[in-house]
Formats: structure tokens, sequence, C-alpha cells
């Protein structure tokens, strides 16, 4: 169809001259006389001009509501990812009932919303529209990076928007299970304590390990740690499991492993016990002297004996530095409790 005289523009940057001329008379969007389009000669001027590809000046890029010309600079973020947003839509001639279908939204206010520049955009949805419109990566998500910037100071779209900017960053933790809070109440350093607990796992280190077989097979289902706290002088075993033992723990018998720390110079030993978890399984501490200190683990298959090791003897200085002892024969017997 021909374009009649009247329509202004080419393109999505084309304004309806029917709509304007009425903004220019003082009249409001919700009181557009019920007249066709004399660019396409379409009824309805709230929806897109499918024909002439003529926007009404409530819609377009380059007009303001109310017959006032806006400049870039008179547009919030919001509404410039908004208007990018549905000039890309209309352009491929989906409605917004039709966008919010293909988006897995139960209603297209959500996305009117996002259009009308009410709220900024996820990421997730930006992204959405250019695979859903065939865009090339990053159309629209370089209007919502800039507009997060302006909005924000930076492009991070999942910015708390409570947090002032002045604040200094968080450096955070590292993310490692030992770094994370024990998800128990916390207890004093001392004998028995469990180390988790005692906060000892914030800096603790692998003083020595040592990987366990099965009896006469070549075949390895965990390893035995002796585990060292510098700052709260510290010791404790701590036991990981292998697939093979995962294996065996699935089949239906009952797997018990027994976690031991051993301190030579007054002889104290604690066992703990515990079904196995499939993960690391720790014993409690033992307060650390200038003298030798041992971990030991076994594993029970329906209470009998399945595997046993231990890793070296060493000597835990207050500095963190380690020093291996010769071979000495605890002669510390280590059997299930009771």
């Amino acid at each position: 169809m021909a374009l009649s005289p009247r329509a202004r523009g080419d393109g999505l940057n084309g304004v309806c001259e029917q709509s304007l001329s009425h903004a220019r008379a003082g009249g409001r969007p919700e009181d557009r006389p019920a007249t066709t389009c004399q660019g396409c000669d379409d009824h309805a001027l709230d929806t897109f001009h499918a024909n002439c590809r003529l926007e009404p000046y409530w819609k377009a890029g380059d007009e303001g509501r109310g017959g006032m010309i806006m400049g870039d600079s008179d547009v919030l973020p919001e509404q410039r990812v908004g208007q990018a947003l549905r000039s890309a839509r209309e352009a491929a001639g989906l409605s917004l009932r039709v966008m919010a279908r293909r988006l897995n939204y139960n209603s297209h206010s959500t996305l009117s919303e996002y259009e009308n520049g009410c709220k900024m955009p996820s990421e997730t949805v930006v992204e959405g529209y250019e695979r859903i419109l065939g865009l090339e990566l990053g159309t629209l998500r370089t209007v919502l990076e800039a507009a997060n910037i302006e909005r924000h100071g930076d492009a991070w779209a999942m910015r708390r928007t409570h947090l002032p900017l002045q604040y200094e960053p968080i450096h955070g933790i590292p993310s490692t299970p030992s770094a994370a809070a024990s998800p128990w109440p916390m207890q004093e350093v001392a004998d028995g304590a469990d180390p988790d607990q005692a906060g000892c796992s914030a800096d603790a280190i692998t003083a020595h390990s040592r990987r366990i077989a099965l009896p006469n097979q070549r075949s390895i289902i965990g390893h035995i740690e002796l585990r060292y706290s510098p700052s709260a002088h510290a010791a404790w075993g701590r036991f990981k499991g292998y697939p093979l033992l995962d294996h065996l723990a699935t089949q239906g018998p009952s797997v018990d492993i027994i976690v031991e720390v051993i301190r030579e110079s007054d002889g104290t030993c604690l066992p703990y016990r515990q079904q196995y978890s499939f993960d690391c399984q720790w014993g409690d501490l033992l307060m650390t002297d200038a003298g030798l200190f041992q971990a030991r683990a076994k594993v029970l298959l329906e209470d009998e004996s399945l595997a046993y090791g231990e890793t070296d003897r060493l000597t835990l200085e207050p500095i963190g530095q380690l020093r291996q002892a010769g071979p000495v024969q605890l002669g510390v017997d280590l059997r299930p409790p009771g």
C-alpha cells in the first residue's frame, strides 16, 4: 500500500502524523479519535502500524508523551531500554502477547512494564528478545549495559540497588568448604572439641595424608589426613572416601568410619565413629604440643574391619613447620568403641 504524504519518515523512526497532530492539539493518547491512520489505514492507533511501519507519537523513540518533544537527556535509562525492546519486537511484527508466550510468561503485563520503561529488564529477558527476534547477539544487550552504567555506574545487571555506590567493595572469602562458616554452634578450642565448630578449619593445613587400600588388593577406597591449625594449635584426623567405597556403601551393608588422632606425649587417643556419609569425615581435636601426632582411620563393613590406614607421626611445631619422626610403634589399638 502506498504511503500517504501525511506519513512522516520512513521506518521505525517515523511517527504517525495523525497521532502527532492530535497530540499537538492538546489531546492525550487515551482521548485520541477513533479514526484511521493516514499512512496505513489502520483503525487501531495503539497497535503497531504493520503496513506503513510508523508508530503513534506516544510509542516513537524520539517523541515524548503529551505532544512534547524529548531529547535523549530527558529519557530515563529504563525507558531507553524499553524503547529498544519495543522497536525490535514491532519491527519483527510480533504482538506483545505473542512475545510473552514465546518467553514463557503467563501474562504480557510484565513485558509491557519493561517496554514502557517502568522497570529495568534483566539480561535474561533482553537475551530472550534477541533470540526470538533473530537479532545479532548483543544488539539489545548493549543498550541494557549502557543503561545499567548510567543508572548504577556499572553494567552489572544483578546489582543490589539498595547498596549505595560509595560503599567500599566487599573483598569476600575463598569459595571453599573450609572458608564457609560452620552450621553448628561455636565451641572453645579444647581437647575433644569438633574442629569445625571450634573454627579451626579456616587456616587448617594437611600435615600428612596416606591412601587406604583394601587388604592384598590394588584397590584404593579413601585416604586419611592429619590436619593441623597453626593459629589454634590443634590437630585432628580427617577421612575422605573414594568412589569404590561409595559403591560398596550403596550395595546395602552398613559402612562406618572410625577416625582417630593420637598425642604421644601423654598417650591421649580420641576415636570418633560415624556412618560413612560419602564425604569428608573428621574426628575430634587434640591440642598440640612439642610431641608427636598421628591420625588413623579404620573402615568397618557390618562392624567387621574392611581396611585401615594411618599417617606418618609428626611433630607439629608452633610456626607450622613439620618435622617427620622416625618409625616408632605407638602400640595404640584402634578398635570400635564399646
